[in-house]
């Protein structure tokens, strides 16, 4: 079990960032934005499958049943084509065009794109990052900003609580279905990364940063609040705050 679980992480950790440069490459940079938010929403598509199937499931039945996803995966991605900018970087540029007439169409004129991505592919061959270009400004500032918000995220907490759903709600107290709530949770987490899509370009990405930044603060906050009201006034917090959890 203990196996499974960490070769699972492994590998959710390998595809996750596959999955982020593979659209981010063959996407056109119109619709980049809002395809690259589309992962998002599959993301909180799987999590309200699990939560629907695990609550008239077992854990190993639910194991079982989420293999036929990962299995179309595999097979699909067979029959798909390489990312443009890869077959660039390895020279392969009859190749690159046709994958980039595949995506863009058969009337669509490649050849700028093209030559966009080889001198882009060019320009990185001649710039090799080195410890000393740590000192850029250039460098230094993306890296800081993009690593304190990816650690921001995971200890934001936000794992822990989607992974945990149904412990969270069972130790709620209250007389809500576990496993119903979990499932309300997911469906909400999804209509947001649906709505989200669209907001990525029209709002822009640091308002939705900031706006949601705010909002989890809130929302952990009031759940924080209520398991500590819980345990020095567990009748009260049941009876007046019973919807807390849910809402939060």
């Amino acid at each position: 079990l203990f196996a499974g679980r960490l070769l699972t992480g492994v590998f959710v950790g390998i595809i996750t960032s596959a999955v982020h440069t593979y659209i981010a490459e063959i996407a056109s940079s119109d619709i980049r934005g809002t395809i690259g938010s589309s992962t998002n929403v599959m993301f909180s598509i799987g999590i309200l499958y699990s939560y629907i199937i695990g609550s008239v499931t077992t854990w190993d039945q639910l194991s079982l049943i989420c293999l036929v996803p990962s299995m179309l995966f595999s097979v699909l991605m067979f029959f798909n084509y390489e990312s443009p900018t890869y077959l660039v970087a390895k020279g392969k540029v009859d190749q690159a065009i046709e994958t980039l007439q595949h995506f863009r169409g058969s009337n669509y004129n490649v050849l700028g794109e093209l030559s966009a991505l080889e001198g882009a592919h060019q320009e990185a061959s001649q710039r090799k990052l080195s410890a000393a270009d740590l000192k850029r400004p250039a460098v230094y500032k993306p890296l800081i900003i993009v690593s304190a918000l990816m650690i921001l995220q995971q200890f934001s907490g936000v794992n822990a609580l989607i992974f945990n759903l149904v412990t969270i709600f069972k130790s709620a107290g209250n007389e809500m279905s576990a496993y119903g709530s979990s499932v309300m949770v997911a469906a909400v987490q999804l209509v947001a990364s649906l709505v989200s899509v669209p907001l990525v370009d029209l709002a822009g990405r640091k308002f939705l940063l900031i706006f949601s930044g705010i909002l989890m603060f809130f929302c952990q906050g009031c759940i924080g609040l209520y398991f500590y009201l819980l345990e020095s006034s567990a009748e009260w917090t049941i009876q007046y705050l019973w919807w807390l959890p849910l809402t939060s």
